[in-house]
C-alpha cells in the first residue's frame, strides 16, 4: 500500500479508515475489517473503489464466503485494473483456492505494476518454491536480496535456491558473503550452527569432502548439533579413506546411543576398510565389531542381537541361548518378532526349534531353563512367557492348532492375561479366519480399554471381518471432538483405516463407497503437498535448512509410499471392474445376458446391489443431516469474535457423493488419475505396469 494505484484518491478521512481495514486483515479481524470496508463502500462516491472492494473480497474470503468474495474482488480489479494492490488480492483469492499457477500470474501482474513491492516479491517466491519453479524463484530471490541485503532471510533464500539448481559453488559464495557481514556471534547460537552444517551439506553433495571436513573441524566449537556434527565426520572419513579417524567418530557416537543401528554400521564398515581397504560388509570383522561393542556395553540388545546375523553352528546356539533367557524371565512380548529375521535360515531355525525343546522339557522336569545353570526354580511368569514364545513360533510354522492349544491351556490358569488374548486373534487372523480373530482382539480390547495399540489392532480386525459399524465404535473410544469417528479419522489422515474400510467395501461390493475413501486418501496426499506451503518462509527464517531441504525431496516423491500405491491399485481395479460391468448395465440388463450369470444369480446380483445402493443412500442422507446439525450447532456456539479461516473448509465442501464415483462417464479416464503417479514415482514395481497395461489396453493406446 506504499503507492497509490487508484484511479482516484481517497479524502483523508476515507484513506485512514482504509488503512484500518489493512490493519484489521493483518490481525485477523476480519469482522472488524469488513464493517470499516463497508463505511467506506457506503458512501456514493467511493462504492466503487477498486481498492476497498478488493479488500472486502479478501476479508469475506477469510470468513469463508468464497463466491461472494469472488465477486468483489473481480468488481474491484474492474474498477481499478492498473492497482497492484487488487492484482494481489485476486492471486491471494486463487491462492486459497490452491489454484497456484493462476496466483502466480496475478503476482506477476501485480509487479509489472509495482516491481519492487516486497510482499508480492515473497509471496510470489513462496508460490514458485511449492510449484518447483527454481529457474523463476532464483530471479525473484535475487531481486529481494538487492531490495533487501540486510536481511537474513534474503542471503539464504538466494544461497539455497542455487543450491537446489545444482549450483553449489554460487550457494557457498553467498553463504560466505553473508557470514562476513554478520556482527559478532552469541555462544551456542542455534541459528548459525544450523548454518554452518547446511553449508558442510552443500559441500558434501558437490563432491568436495576435504572441504567439507576442514570447514566442520574449523567451527565445531561453534556447532551446537554434535550428534549431526559426528556422524558426517564419520561418513566424511570413510569417503576420504581415514579409516582410524571414522572408527573414532563412530565410537563415539555408540558411546552416546548404543541401540542405533547406523551408527554400529558405520563402526563396522570403518573397522572393515580397516581390514581390507574397502568398506563392503565383511562378517568376520563385522562380527567382531558387534563383539566389541557387546564388551564395552554387555547391555547393548541390539548389538547382541545383530551378532546373531553373522554367527553359525554351536556359536550361534550359545549367544541365541544367552540372548533368549534374560527375555524369556523378563516377560518381553515382542521378543518373537525381533528374532524373525534369522528364521528364512534353515540352520538357524533348528537351533531356535532346539532351544524351545529345550526350555520346554527343562520346565516341566525341574521347573528351570536350564539345569546346569541353576537348581532353583524359575519365577511361575518365566513358563508363561516361555508359552507365549512357543505360541508364536507355532503360529510362524502355521501349526495353528498347536499355538491355539498352547494359548487355551494357558488362558485357564491366567484369564486376565491380555497378551494372550491379543496372539489368539493373530493366529485365527493368520489362519484366514478374521471373523473369529475380531471376536478375540474384541475380547481383549475389553480387558484393557485404555491401550491404544490394542485397540488400534481390534479396529482393524473387525474392518477386515465386514464390521464395518462395530469397527467405527470401537476407534470412537480414542477419538476427540464433536464430529463423528469417520470423520476425526479422516482428518487425522488416518490412512490404513481409509485404506482397509475401502477394501472390505469393494469385497462387499460397495464400489461407490469404496471409491470414496480412496479418493479421501488421494486428498490427504494433497493436503500433504499443500502443508508444505508455510513452511518456505519459516524454513528461511528460523534457519532449519538441512530439514527444509529434506521436506522438500520427501514431498517430491511422496506418491512414493506404500499407503498411495495400495489406494491407487485399489481405486483403477475397481474402476476396470465399472468398466468391463458398468452398474447400471447390471441392474437393467435382461436374464441370461449378465456376462455368463444364470438367472437367478443375476437376480441375486442385483438384488444385493439395490440393497447396497438404498444403504449407501441413507447413510449418505444420514450424514448430510449430521453434519448439517453440527454446522449449525457450531454456528450458534461461535462468538461473535471469532473468525473464519478461507484455508480450511467445511467439510461439506469437499463431500464425495458414492453413487456418482460408482457410475463415472469414463472410468478409464478416472483410473489413470491414480494410475499416472505410479508410473512416474514406483517405476521399479511391476504391479504399476500390470495395471498400467489393463488400463491402456482398454483404452486402445
Amino acid at each position: 500500500m506504499s503507492k497509490q494505484a487508484s484511479t482516484y484518491t481517497l479524502p483523508p478521512k476515507e484513506l485512514s479508515i482504509f488503512k484500518r481495514v489493512v490493519k484489521y486483515y493483518d490481525q485477523k479481524q476480519y469482522k472488524n475489517g469488513l464493517k470499516y470496508a463497508k463505511q467506506i463502500l457506503s458512501n456514493p462516491k467511493f462504492s466503487e473503489h477498486g481498492e476497498t472492494l478488493a479488500m472486502k473480497g479478501i476479508l469475506l474470503n477469510c470468513l469463508g464466503k468464497k463466491d461472494e468474495a469472488r465477486e468483489y474482488v473481480k468488481r474491484g480489479l474492474k474498477a481499478n485494473i492498473t492497482s497492484f494492490v487488487c492484482w494481489h488480492i485476486y492471486g491471494l483469492i486463487h491462492k486459497s483456492d490452491h489454484k497456484y499457477e493462476e496466483a502466480i500470474k496475478c503476482y506477476l501482474q501485480a509487479l509489472k505494476l509495482d516491481n519492487e513491492n516486497l510482499q508480492v516479491l515473497r509471496d510470489l517466491s513462496v508460490l514458485q518454491m511449492q510449484l518447483r519453479d527454481y529457474e523463476g524463484c532464483r530471479d525473484i530471490r535475487y531481486k529481494l536480496l538487492l531490495l533487501r541485503p540486510s536481511q537474513k532471510a534474503s542471503w539464504i533464500g538466494y544461497a539455497l535456491i542455487h543450491h537446489l539448481l545444482g549450483n553449489y559453488e554460487i550457494a557457498l559464495t553467498v553463504i560466505n558473503e553473508f557470514k562476513k557481514g554478520q556482527s559478532e556471534i552469541p555462544q551456542f547460537d542455534y541459528e548459525h550452527s544450523e548454518l554452518l552444517l547446511y553449508q558442510a551439506m552443500i559441500m558434501l553433495e558437490a563432491g568436495k569432502e576435504n572441504a567439507a571436513l576442514e570447514h566442520l573441524n574449523q567451527y565445531s566449537n561453534e556447532i551446537v548439533d554434535k550428534i549431526s556434527l559426528l556422524e558426517m565426520k564419520a561418513q566424511l572419513h570413510l569417503k576420504l579413506g581415514q579409516y582410524e579417524e571414522a572408527v573414532e567418530c563412530s565410537w563415539s557416537l555408540i558411546d552416546r546411543n548404543q541401540e542405533n543401528s547406523l551408527y554400529l554400521e558405520l563402526l563396522a564398515q570403518a573397522n572393515t576398510a580397516l581390514v581390507s581397504g574397502i568398506t563392503d560388509a565383511n562378517t568376520e570383522t563385522t562380527k567382531k565389531t558387534y563383539e566389541s561393542v557387546i564388551a564395552r556395553y554387555p547391555q547393548s540388545r541390539l548389538s547382541r542381537r545383530l551378532i546373531l546375523n553373522y554367527c553359525s553352528g554351536d556359536e550361534f546356539l550359545q549367544r541365541l541361548d544367552a540372548y533368549l533367557k534374560p527375555y524369556i524371565r523378563k516377560g518381553v512380548p515382542p521378543l518373537f518378532i525381533q528374532l524373525v529375521g534369522l528364521l528364512n535360515d534353515s540352520e538357524k531355525l533348528s537351533a531356535f526349534e532346539s532351544l524351545l525343546t529345550k526350555y520346554r522339557n527343562s520346565m516341566s522336569a525341574i521347573g528351570s531353563l536350564d539345569a546346569q545353570e541353576s537348581n532353583e526354580k524359575e519365577a511361575p511368569t518365566t513358563d508363561v512367557w516361555l508359552n507365549y514364545l512357543l505360541a508364536q513360533y507355532y503360529n510362524f510354522k502355521r501349526k495353528y492348532q498347536e499355538a491355539i492349544e498352547i494359548i487355551d491351556s494357558q488362558l485357564l490358569s491366567t484369564p486376565t492375561l491380555v497378551d494372550f488374548y491379543v496372539l489368539k486373534a493373530d493366529v485365527f487372523h493368520d489362519a484366514g479366519d478374521n471373523i473369529t480373530a475380531s471376536r478375540w482382539m474384541e475380547e481383549a480390547q475389553s480387558l484393557d480399554t485404555a491401550d491404544r495399540f490394542i485397540n488400534a489392532r481390534c479396529t482393524k480386525f473387525m474392518v477386515e471381518a465386514h464390521r464395518l459399524e462395530d469397527a467405527t465404535n470401537m476407534a470412537s473410544k480414542f477419538t476427540r471432538g464433536n464430529t463423528s469417528p469417520k470423520e476425526y479419522l479422516s482428518e487425522m489422515q488416518c490412512m490404513w483405516f481409509l485404506l482397509d474400510n475401502a477394501r472390505a467395501l469393494k469385497e462387499m461390493g460397495r464400489f461407490g463407497d469404496a471409491l470414496k475413501l480412496c479418493h479421501e486418501v488421494q486428498q490427504h496426499y494433497r493436503n500433504i503437498l499443500d502443508d508444505q506451503l508455510d513452511f518456505h518462509s519459516y524454513c528461511l527464517r528460523k534457519v532449519t535448512l538441512r530439514s527444509y531441504v529434506e521436506t522438500l525431496r520427501l514431498e517430491d516423491r511422496l506418491r512414493d509410499h506404500q499407503s498411495y500405491f495400495d489406494t491407487a491399485q485399489l481405486a483403477v481395479e475397481i474402476y476396470l471392474q465399472l468398466y468391463s460391468q458398468p452398474l447400471d448395465s447390471i441392474d437393467e440388463s435382461p436374464h441370461g445376458e449378465n456376462d455368463g450369470m444364470s438367472s437367478s444369480e443375476a437376480k441375486k446380483l442385483r438384488n444385493k446391489q439395490r440393497k447396497a445402493a438404498k444403504r449407501a443412500e441413507a447413510e449418505a442422507a444420514r450424514a448430510r443431516a449430521e453434519q448439517e446439525r453440527r454446522e449449525q450447532a457450531a454456528r450458534s456456539r461461535q462468538p461473535a469474535s471469532e473468525e473464519a479461516n478461507a484455508d480450511n473448509p467445511s467439510m461439506g465442501e469437499n463431500d464425495l457423493d458414492a453413487n456418482l464415483l460408482a457410475r463415472p462417464e469414463d472410468p478409464l479416464e478416472e483410473a489413470s488419475k491414480f494410475l499416472l503417479p505410479l508410473l512416474d514415482l514406483s517405476p521399479k514395481i511391476i504391479e504399476a505396469y500390470c495395471l498400467a497395461f489393463e488400463v491402456y489396453e482398454r483404452k486402445r493406446k
